[in-house]
């Protein structure tokens, strides 16, 4: 199991560099005979703990299409089982108590919100075989069911909150014409954490310049939006910072926009 983490510099500085732990997890194989009898009451038996295990995590078992085949001299347990993960949390010492259980635990119940999401951005929102959808997912502690045009999530209030804006600032985005990248969804998700009032959309429409290929020039960050508007309004900026933040590109950029403008009215 792979879990990854961005690095971030500083509150609203994040470097394209992933730190990836990864998992492993070893098993031991161990050779029995049974007969055909005690082989098949073996596999059903290892079903049913699979599945208790999973109920026991919080798992929903939405739908368990799963057989025991006998293929030789062995039986083997296959199918698929559609779940729910994030159904209901336990939570000690909370004020509001709709159920409670064992050794003072309390059982909050599954909250979710619907939303209508056009279906022609949701490849460009939730990217390739979901990539983005998942990464929201795991940030957020949510789920999001895709239903036509209808999309629901499910989890705590707040997380449901911030998986909402999230999704609606990057179709705001995506609807701009703009390409949605794994940077766009995990800076969407740090402004949202972060409680900034800044959105995606905002940072987007400072447009600095062109390339000589004609692509937008624009700011990635806030920081990089505040800068681009401090040259804007100022005679004389100072940028600082760690190297590759943008500091002398997006400077540059304004130089040669102004100079284009006949308009060099600051030293960048």
């Amino acid at each position: 199991m792979d879990t990854r983490t961005q690095v971030r510099l500083c509150d609203s500085f994040y470097l394209p560099i992933y730190l990836v732990r990864r998992t492993y997890e070893e098993y031991e194989e161990v050779e029995s005979v049974y007969t055909k009898k005690e082989a098949k009451q073996q596999a059903a038996q290892h079903l049913t703990e699979f599945l208790e295990k999973l109920t026991q995590k919080g798992v929903l078992i939405l739908e368990k299409h799963v057989m025991i085949r006998t293929e030789k001299n062995k039986y083997t347990v296959s199918g698929t089982i559609t779940v729910l993960e994030n159904t209901f949390q336990y939570v000690k010492n909370a004020e509001k108590v709709t159920d409670t259980g064992d050794e003072g635990n309390v059982k909050m119940s599954l909250n979710e919100i619907c939303m209508e999401l056009p279906s022609d951005h949701m490849g460009n929102i939730f990217g390739q075989f979901d990539a983005y959808l998942k990464i929201i997912e795991r940030s957020l502690q949510v789920s999001v069911i895709c239903r036509d045009e209808q999309v629901r999530i499910l989890g705590d209030p707040p997380h449901i909150s911030s998986a909402k804006q999230v999704i609606s600032q990057l179709l705001e985005l995506s609807v701009r014409g703009s390409m949605i990248t794994e940077q766009n969804v995990d800076y969407a998700i740090a402004l949202v954490k972060e409680h900034e009032t800044a959105t995606l959309a905002e940072i987007d429409d400072s447009c600095v310049g062109y390339t000589v290929n004609g692509k937008p020039i624009r700011p990635k960050t806030l920081g990089q939006k505040n800068y681009v508007d401090l040259i804007k309004g100022r005679m004389i900026v100072f940028g600082t910072g760690p190297a590759g933040t943008g500091k002398t590109y997006l400077a540059m950029a304004m130089a040669v926009a102004s100079f284009k403008k006949k308009k060099p009215g600051g030293l960048y």
